[in-house]
C-alpha cells in the first residue's frame, strides 16, 4: 500500500514539476491541491502583495497541469484529453472572431456585432484557461485503476 502525507505530497508535486509520466492517487493530488489553496489563504490573510500571489499562480499553472496528467493516467486516460475539449472551444472562437473581423471588414457587419467578435475571441482564451482545471478537477474525484495500465503501476 502507497502511503502518502501532506507534506511528502507537497514536496512531490514541486518535485515533478514537469514530470509528464506515471501516476498520482486522488490522495496525492487533493493534498497538493490543498497545499496550494492553504498557500493562497495565507497570503491573502497576511495581507501580503497580490504580485506575490499573482507569481505564486502563475508558477502553479506548469505543476497543475503535470499533475492532472499524472491523474488522469491514473484513471487510465490519455492526458491529450485534456486538450481535446478546451482547444476545440478556443479555436472555434477564434475562427468565429475571425469570421466577423472578415465581415467588419468588408462592411457587411452590424455596428452591435463590431463589439462583439472581440468578446468572443477574448472569451475563446477564457475557456482555454478554465477547463484545463475543471478536466483536471473532475479527474481527481475518479478512483484510481486497481491494475496496471499503460502509464505503469498502481501506487494504491
Amino acid at each position: 500500500m502507497h502511503n502518502i502525507n501532506f507534506v511528502d505530497s507537497l514536496v512531490s508535486y514541486w518535485q515533478h514539476w514537469l514530470n509528464w509520466n506515471g501516476r498520482i492517487t486522488r490522495l496525492e493530488f487533493w493534498f497538493a491541491q490543498l497545499g496550494m489553496f492553504l498557500v493562497f489563504f495565507i497570503l491573502k490573510a497576511f495581507n501580503v502583495p497580490s504580485i506575490y500571489s499573482s507569481l505564486l499562480f502563475l508558477a502553479n499553472i506548469l505543476p497543475f497541469i503535470a499533475a492532472t496528467v499524472r491523474r488522469l493516467h491514473d484513471i487510465g486516460k490519455s492526458a491529450h484529453t485534456l486538450w481535446i475539449v478546451p482547444l476545440s472551444l478556443f479555436l472555434f472562437f477564434v475562427c468565429l472572431a475571425l469570421l466577423f473581423a472578415v465581415l467588419d471588414y468588408m462592411g457587411l457587419v452590424f455596428p452591435v456585432l463590431q463589439k462583439i467578435h472581440s468578446v468572443i475571441f477574448v472569451l475563446g482564451g477564457y475557456i482555454l484557461v478554465f477547463i484545463i482545471p475543471t478536466i483536471g478537477l473532475i479527474a481527481g474525484f475518479i478512483p484510481s485503476q486497481r491494475k496496471v495500465n499503460k502509464y505503469g503501476a498502481p501506487k494504491i
